[in-house]
């Protein structure tokens, strides 16, 4: 597929003249002005969020793909990681706060928007929610239920990135492999785009963290983050 069937662009968005032609797969140049325009892969952050033996999936309140299931999260925004955007999204979408998600794969999803084709590349995590008591679809979830990750009708899914990150979670969890992190409750209002960076010193090999730098006002919510997730005595270093 060229990159200007995707885009459906008749005219330069720099000189509005009718003179496109495509360059490469990602991109098209104008022959009046010289501009080149890439079509470029958007960055996508996506959560398993595990309650017990079950997982979180919402029903989608947009198009595309709108009314069928998809696990939680959304595009990253400018200047933004994929970490901190997964946090802000699980927010603004399931009023649930994230500490430290924990990667489990990557995949890639053709999205049709507005009569326009994107390519986004998905990175994939997995937490786990001791309490959804405060959970509430928002933004562009219409509801969200728990199911076991066993009993997903994948015919029902939104997105083929979605299957495969599902299949590869089922397989790991069969192995004991899989990683989580820790929904908080009470960290609510407190994030911020540095506090999921900050906790990610705390694993389960480490019983201490390393924090250097100017956000000193975070410490008492970076301790009892880590207390939560690991609760191990704490060495600050």
């Amino acid at each position: 597929m060229r990159m200007l069937d995707c885009v459906n662009f008749k005219y330069c968005p720099r000189c509005g003249e009718p003179h496109l032609r495509s360059n490469d797969a990602q991109s098209f140049v104008c022959l009046s002005c010289g501009f080149t325009y890439y079509h470029s892969s958007a960055a996508v952050a996506v959560g398993i969020i595990k309650c017990d033996d079950k997982i979180i999936l919402t029903k989608r309140a947009r198009e595309p793909q709108k009314g069928l299931l998809a696990l939680p999260g959304g595009f990253v925004d400018y200047r933004e990681s994929l970490e901190s955007a997964l946090v802000r999204e699980l927010q603004e979408e399931l009023n649930l706060t994230v500490t430290t998600p924990n990667y489990l794969c990557s995949h890639w999803e053709r999205y049709l928007f507005r009569d326009v084709v994107y390519f986004s590349t998905i990175a994939f995590y997995v937490v786990s929610a001791n309490d959804i008591s405060n959970a509430k679809a928002n933004d562009d979830i219409d509801a969200f239920l728990l199911v076991q990750p066993n009993d997903i009708d994948y015919s029902k899914l939104a997105f083929e990135s979605d299957r495969v990150a599902l299949d590869r979670y089922r397989r790991l969890s069969l192995k004991g492999e899989i990683r989580d992190a820790t929904v908080c409750p009470w960290a609510r209002g407190m994030m911020s785009p540095q506090l999921p960076l900050l906790a990610s010193y705390v694993t389960p090999e480490t019983e201490g963290i390393k924090y250097a730098g100017s956000k000193l006002k975070l410490l008492p919510y970076i301790l009892r983050l880590v207390r939560e997730v690991n609760p191990r005595t704490i060495a600050l270093t």
